[in-house]
């Protein structure tokens, strides 16, 4: 039996070692755990057993920059490694992939815009946390967003979540700014408070087929508070117009899910197919003041619209702020009355009304 057991042991490790894997034996290099400043961003490798390296963004002085945009990519110049690590490596090896915004690596940064490489696969805790920035579209190999990752973002408006599988608690808590957030198709998991005090927010999209996880207080609509350690309930008075998007097939699923389904008394729940996209403030300058091909006409201050079935209409005032979307059922004609500029779109074409 001892005999037949040691064969076994070593014909296991011989498979292991014809596979061509390697046993590591921890890290290889001087050089991991500590920080790298590379051009405006300041790295850290975080594993050098596997090539490329595998680097994460940390905490520095990111006030001066304006906009920034990340690599995926960096190569550490051989000047900035001792003289033993630069025996066992060459120039082609000190490639490093960056795949993680460090905890903290841009808190408090005034910075407006940033870009991030489609190589990231975390964002962890405190991320962007009382950053300035007023978009972000986070990349699709993304597994996870951290802890209050975007806390208190006051100046961000747009949020598009490319992929992601769990979003960690108060993610996105006090954002007051922000009016539109979409969700993947992977997103598997919203931890608690996630949108609390997202008073403007108009449109959530939610592209997975099955509801994520969540809880009534992930999205404020029910805001629980411990004061002396008695649990006290209080109606969130946010959110209260929000209205939700999801695939046309799950829109009973989410209506019956826990936190989901609150949105059926707020804004509503409807299929992605009706959702359309209202121009941005910055656009309406582009936007043409008349277009014969549009079914409208003007009567004193009133916009008379002469609508199809089918037809996705929407009105929206020169901020932005949407004071009409819907698709129509059949046949008829919208009338808005007021006094100003607004956009008018109808399956995605705009035009800009003074009235």
């Amino acid at each position: 039996m001892k005999r037949h057991f040691i064969r076994s042991i070593a014909a296991t490790l011989f498979a292991f070692l014809a596979s061509g894997m390697t046993i590591s034996a921890g890290p290889c290099f001087s050089w991991c755990g500590k920080d790298i400043k590379l051009g405006e961003v300041t790295y850290k490798i975080y594993n050098d057993e596997i090539l490329p390296f595998r680097m994460e963004i940390v905490p520095a002085d990111y006030d001066l920059l304006d906009e920034l945009t990340l690599p995926e990519r960096v190569t550490i110049p051989l000047s900035l490694v001792d003289e033993v690590d630069r025996a066992l490596i060459s120039q082609e090896q000190s490639v490093g992939i960056i795949d993680i915004i460090g905890k903290e690596a841009f808190k408090s940064a005034t910075f407006r815009k940033i870009t991030l490489p489609t190589t990231v696969v975390k964002i962890d805790d405190d991320a962007f946390r009382w950053s300035n920035i007023e978009s972000i579209e986070i990349p699709q190999n993304t597994k996870y967003i951290g802890r209050r990752a975007f806390e208190d973002c006051w100046y961000l408006t747009d949020v598009k979540i490319l992929g992601c599988r769990e979003i960690g608690f108060r993610a996105f808590y006090g954002v007051e700014t922000l009016k539109k957030i979409e969700f993947p198709e992977n997103l598997e998991r919203l931890d608690g408070l996630c949108l609390v005090e997202c008073s403007n927010l108009e449109t959530i999209i939610c592209r997975a087929t099955t509801p994520p996880e969540a809880h009534d207080n992930d999205f404020g609509m029910a805001n629980p508070l411990v004061i002396v350690g008695v649990d006290y309930l209080f109606p969130d008075p946010y959110n209260k117009n929000t209205k939700l998007y999801v695939p046309a097939q799950s829109l009973e699923d989410y209506k019956n899910a826990p936190g989901w389904k609150l949105f059926a008394d707020r804004g509503g729940i409807f299929s992605i197919d009706e959702y359309q996209e209202v121009p941005t403030p910055e656009a309406v300058e582009d936007i043409m003041e008349e277009d014969a091909d549009m079914p409208y006409t003007i009567d004193g201050n009133t916009l008379c619209i002469s609508c199809r079935a089918g037809d996705k209409v929407s009105i929206c005032d020169a901020n932005g702020l949407t004071l009409l979307n819907k698709t129509i059922d059949r046949p008829e004609t919208i009338r808005h009355s007021g006094n100003g500029i607004f956009i008018l779109t109808i399956n995605g074409k705009s035009a800009k009304i003074i009235l």
